[in-house]
């Protein structure tokens, strides 16, 4: 899995740990097909198997969705618990029996991407000054989107148009400038693409959200994501946005 060093579990034992953790408090998670089109849906923990190397976890019973399960290169798993983002991958799904009901069968997985609350934030809607993020695509067109959630290995960014997708997965895209509020100001770096999901809003308009990951950030400007994501938990803290 490609991300930031400091948030991989690589240990069998705390894989399991987590995932018997997700099985036992019926935690949701969110697949993400990644390929040539993108679709989501929500499932749980069934059962967990590291020595078959199997994750068994709950059918989605749409069509479109297993048939572009069966296309798509990988499959990205996300699950938010208590401020903590767990995400893995896993390069197989295909449908199984589990207690006589359908299920799907996954890869096991062999790492796992964990990331802190005071490493994450969710960016509130009713912010006076809502977070933007401008990248030039492969066609030189600069391409704005609104910042959905930060941390100090990505962000997750939507469209700002709906019915709209421009960027790719597993791309670098070298020109992307972060545009955070004062004192932090501008951001310049590169990311990379994690996952591609759909978004859809109350007037029925779907938009697009990408999972990113910075590139090469340089420490001085990690440390000012970090003082960026305190002072929000403290403005969130003391409702002086709202």
């Amino acid at each position: 899995m490609e991300t930031n060093q400091d948030y991989l579990i690589d240990s069998q034992n705390e894989v399991t740990h987590i995932l018997r953790t997700f099985l036992e408090q019926r935690t949701s998670i969110t697949l993400h097909l990644v390929g040539d089109t993108v679709s989501s849906a929500l499932t749980t923990v069934l059962d967990i198997n590291p020595s078959n190397a199997e994750l068994i976890v709950d059918y989605y019973p749409d069509e479109n969705f297993n048939h572009q399960a069966q296309l798509a290169e990988k499959l990205v798993c996300v699950a938010t618990r208590n401020g903590i983002r767990v995400e893995f991958e896993s390069f197989s799904i295909s449908k199984t029996w589990f207690d006589r009901c359908a299920a799907y069968r996954l890869d096991f997985p062999k790492v796992i991407s964990r990331m802190q609350r005071r490493e994450y934030f969710r960016i509130s809607p009713l912010m006076k000054q809502q977070p933007k993020c401008i990248v030039l695509d492969n066609n030189r067109e600069e391409i704005r989107f609104t910042i959905l959630d930060i941390s100090c290995g990505g962000v997750s960014i939507k469209h700002d148009r709906p019915n709209e997708k421009k960027l790719e997965v597993d791309i670098i895209y070298s020109d992307c400038n972060i545009e955070l509020a004062s004192p932090i100001g501008l951001i310049k770096t590169p990311i990379r693409i994690r996952n591609i999901s759909e978004m859809p809003s109350q007037n029925n308009q779907i938009y697009t959200r990408y999972g990113c990951e910075f590139v090469d950030l340089p420490s001085k400007t990690r440390m000012m994501i970090q003082r960026y994501i305190i002072k929000l938990e403290q403005d969130s803290r003391s409702k002086d946005w709202m």
